[in-house]
């Protein structure tokens, strides 16, 4: 299932993290024609654009007709909510890395585990030499775009770095 980098605040201006992250997923290779593919899509959040709290980063393409179209993938909202002054940043990812290309590849279990068979699965390895060793997934890529945005300054959304003097 198609995902669609959010370039663009709800106001209509540019949403300077969500280039960046289009970006690093575009020179990445894991977007095919504009788009992250999405495996084993879940609806488990919702941004209400309305409320202005949260700001989707990536978001199901609603043309694709499924009971998910729409779902936001990884969304994030500054704290302390309402707040002049933020000094944090919480992310929520709807992103699995278990599935995609690359899964059926030795290591890796075929099939994503349901909450019944978590630990009781022989279908892996022993780490390391039991892990597969392939590229990262594109869900894998966006992940790891997240968590190095993390680990930046805190710059409130749809506002630029200061650019030091």
């Amino acid at each position: 299932m198609p995902g669609d980098p959010v370039t663009a605040l709800p106001n209509g201006q540019t949403f300077p993290e969500g280039v960046a992250l289009a970006q690093w997923l575009g020179n990445g290779g894991a977007l095919t024609n504009g788009q992250l593919p999405i495996w084993y899509a879940r609806h488990n959040a919702d941004v209400l654009p309305s409320i202005g709290v949260s700001q989707p980063w990536i978001a199901l393409d609603p043309s694709v007709g499924s009971a998910n179209a729409d779902a936001t993938q990884y969304l994030s909202f500054d704290t302390p909510i309402g707040a002049a002054q933020t000094c944090g940043r919480v992310v929520y990812s709807d992103l699995h890395v278990s599935g995609g290309s690359g899964a059926d590849e030795p290591g890796v279990a075929p099939d994503y585990p349901d909450a019944g068979s978590i630990g009781t699965s022989t279908k892996g390895g022993i780490v390391p030499s039991g892990c597969a060793q392939h590229p990262l997934t594109p869900q894998e890529k966006a992940l790891e775009f997240m968590i190095f945005d993390l680990s930046s300054c805190l710059v409130p959304i749809g506002q630029m770095l200061p650019v030091p003097h």
